[in-house]
């Protein structure tokens, strides 16, 4: 009879360098999508440019996917560390605080106690990340959902996955598009639990047709051309129907969905993860000191503090409209952004977080934290 692996192990042999680069994809993809969203760049008209910056807008729900799906893959078999949680709010309170003192200093906002109270809590307020906060809340509720999730056999775990995403995915974007419907649809908390269960069903139940290097390589791409075919389309065509309430249209923006519930979005990130995970490379520093780096680079250059300021005084896309250097102008912005934000990370964790983690009365706190977990995780029968 053969020996079963314990999870953990298992999961540490697993942690390559595959996932590693598929964090970094993301977050360029988000990137791309906030020079899209964000750059100050609009085409009236149906031009080459407008139909890049329209398809690179749709890769940061995408990036949002992946690393949802990331985290439920790795999460399953894991039990939360307070110590995680602990550097991520103190992760997003520095880039708060630090680009609330840029704007400052730039001119963008002025010096306020009450802007100052918003920079030191920035997951609830109107300044606040609204990825973060949602990620923050979903790993705190990790050992709750891995130990549903685990009670459930595999058909029930399949008719659950194929029920909210039916709900959530399909249906508000076929029937809801021709009628009204009731107010149901599920919001990003919820949601970001059932992309995690998808995440969390690929560990659980590894599909073996999908093993091959080469389907999963062919779906992916397929994925992508559709996607992006239906948004080119649209595009082309879809802004010069008279009727906005056609199947045509419909079925473009059902297979160009560029939000956390598109389905061919979720596909995608489905495919990218199975293509990523079979990546087998000897560990990369660099790699992994980048992708350690991605959430601060969001918080960097996302934040509501310096946005305007970053993408009309600094960055000012739109004089590259009408350039035929546009897109040499985009990869330059898309790679300073990404290495700004990595070295001012990885700068930040030398200087700050190792130190203050470190330390003996972080060791203190975190020890009667965890006590305090223990017993309450022992009274409700759940493994934190």
């Amino acid at each position: 009879m053969r020996k079963l692996r314990d999870p953990a192990v298992q999961l540490k042999k697993e942690r390559e360098i595959g996932p590693e680069l598929l964090r970094i994809v993301a977050m360029l993809m988000i990137i791309l999508s906030h020079i899209s969203v964000h750059g100050g760049l609009t085409y009236p008209d149906v031009c080459l440019n407008g139909m890049i910056l329209s398809v690179m807008a749709m890769g940061g729900k995408t990036g949002v996917i992946i690393f949802i799906l990331i985290s439920g893959y790795f999460s399953v078999h894991a039990s939360m560390r307070p110590k995680k949680a602990a550097i991520l709010i103190a992760q997003t309170v520095f880039y708060s605080l630090l680009t609330y003192g840029l704007a400052c200093l730039a001119g963008a906002d002025s010096f306020r106690p009450k802007h100052l109270f918003y920079a030191l809590l920035p997951f609830f307020s109107d300044k606040g990340y609204w990825f973060i906060t949602i990620y923050l809340l979903l790993y705190v509720l990790t050992p709750l959902l891995n130990a549903g999730l685990k009670r459930l056999t595999q058909r029930q775990y399949l008719y659950m996955l194929a029920l909210f995403l039916f709900l959530g995915s399909v249906l508000p974007y076929t029937y809801g598009y021709f009628f009204k419907t009731q107010s149901y649809s599920l919001t990003e908390l919820p949601w970001f639990a059932v992309l995690y269960s998808i995440g969390a069903y690929l560990r659980l139940y590894p599909i073996r047709l999908l093993r091959r290097r080469a389907l999963p390589c062919l779906m992916l791409f397929g994925t992508a051309v559709l996607a992006v075919g239906a948004r080119i389309l649209y595009v082309v065509f879809g802004i010069k129907f008279n009727e906005p309430k056609s199947f045509f249209r419909m079925a473009l923006l059902f297979l160009s969905n560029n939000t956390v519930y598109g389905p061919l979005a979720i596909l995608f990130s489905v495919f990218a993860l199975i293509v990523f995970l079979q990546i087998k490379l000897k560990p990369n520093r660099p790699v992994f000191a980048a992708a350690g780096s991605v959430f601060g680079i969001y918080l960097l250059h996302d934040s509501e503090w310096t946005r305007e300021y970053l993408w009309k005084e600094l960055v000012r896309l739109p004089r590259f409209g009408d350039s035929p250097f546009f897109i040499p102008a985009v990869l330059l912005i898309l790679l300073l952004i990404f290495t700004v934000g990595s070295l001012t990370d990885i700068l930040r964790k030398n200087l700050l977080e190792k130190p203050l983690f470190n330390s003996a009365l972080y060791k203190k706190a975190e020890n009667a934290l965890k006590l305090l977990i223990d017993r309450s995780s022992d009274k409700l029968h759940i493994r934190y």
